[in-house]
């Protein structure tokens, strides 16, 4: 299946009401709804579901909807189920996959839509709660602890492989940034065209040709400001930080693999340093705290910290690109929009500010954590 064409023009989205997920849940779990309610999602549909309970005990999942586009590759599918529970079982906090009654941990539906009945991938996860990384301050320590968390994932996930992971197709695959050119047009803003392409022929220029050269692994794919939970900090924790000082939040948890594939650690660095600058007053030295604490759990080579500075480019001209593209195919879902305004700002930042000046700033920060 091209992953890229099914990203955009061709994905089918399913379009369940609350009634559909409740009869639904009812009849392949044998669960009785108390409340249902839909939650954002970019290309499938997902719902918070709080379960009847004769007792106190309070049961709560999250039923997901895959796309119709994405549920004909059960391999894939199946790599992000063991790729939770590999995490689950490093002590990890992420959707633990509900069996089915058959034991099964997912079934294939057809689901009416807009576009007519097609099968759609059903599977039921455990709700996870707390608060979204993008609700609280980004303070230093807590960006730290970001950096840090995904550098724990990166090391307990060494060694693990799975054949869905090979994803070259996959648009949203950093290795494909090449392929958004044809896309840069959705800008109607000269300059916006102009910064966008820069960076795309510098990714082009300075990281493709590295490639035999950068360390490759498992990785998440999409650590953003939607998918990183955290919770208030306890006073008497034994949580390790790494740091000292006022983090009132710590990370409780990471959501949504949908995004997993095998590819150079850098990307995934890049992507979990761009998001938090996107959701900070001060984008560098909030990038800056999230690569101190990645180092501070997980290596990085010289060359990959002399290329990060493309990667966080590409991969917001991605997020921009083909937010904006989907958009104009789905206008109702306002979500894809979400990084529209604070992408540009922090791209215009980095297309004005010197590569030598933001690393200047990025290896203080690193040189003063350790």
């Amino acid at each position: 299946m091209d992953e890229a064409a099914s990203s955009l023009d061709d994905v089918i989205k399913p379009t369940l009401s609350l009634e559909d997920v409740n009869d639904l849940v009812s009849r392949l779990y044998n669960i009785t709804a108390q409340s249902i309610k839909q939650l954002d999602s970019y290309d499938d549909q997902n719902f918070h579901i709080v379960a009847k309970s004769a007792t106190s005990k309070r049961s709560e999942y999250v039923l997901k909807i895959i796309n119709a586009n994405d549920s004909k590759n059960e391999v894939l599918l199946d790599a992000q189920t063991q790729m939770m529970l590999q995490l689950i079982e490093k002590g990890f906090v992420c959707p633990n996959p509900i069996r089915l009654p058959t034991g099964e941990y997912m079934t294939l539906e057809p689901i009416n839509g807009q576009k007519g009945c097609f099968n759609h991938m059903v599977r039921l996860l455990s709700y996870i709660p707390g608060m979204l990384y993008k609700s609280v301050d980004m303070t230093s320590d807590l960006c730290y602890h970001a950096g840090q968390h995904l550098g724990r994932m990166h090391m307990a996930l060494k060694g693990f492989q799975h054949e869905g992971l090979n994803r070259p197709d996959f648009l949203w695959n950093l290795v494909n940034t090449h392929r958004l050119e044809k896309y840069v047009n959705v800008f109607s803003e000269e300059r916006q065209k102009i910064i966008l392409n820069f960076f795309i022929k510098m990714f082009k220029e300075k990281v493709i040709p590295k490639y035999p050269l950068l360390a490759k692994g498992a990785i998440h794919g999409d650590f953003n400001e939607f998918n990183i939970l955290v919770a208030p900090k306890e006073v008497n924790s034994n949580i390790v930080t790494g740091k000292s000082g006022s983090c009132t939040y710590e990370i409780c948890g990471i959501l949504d693999f949908g995004d997993v594939q095998y590819n150079y650690y850098v990307f995934d660095a890049a992507i979990a340093i761009m998001y938090t600058m996107l959701q900070s007053q001060d984008p560098i030295t909030a990038g800056g705290h999230v690569l101190a604490g990645y180092l501070s759990t997980f290596p990085l080579s010289e060359l990959e910290l002399d290329l990060i500075y493309y990667c966080i480019g590409a991969r917001i001209c991605q997020s921009l690109i083909l937010g904006m593209y989907t958009y104009t195919l789905h206008p109702t879902n306002t979500y894809l929009l979400a990084t529209q305004e604070t992408g540009w700002k922090v791209l215009e930042l980095l297309y004005s500010t010197s590569k030598e000046e933001i690393e200047k700033a990025w290896n203080k920060i690193v040189s003063s954590s350790c």
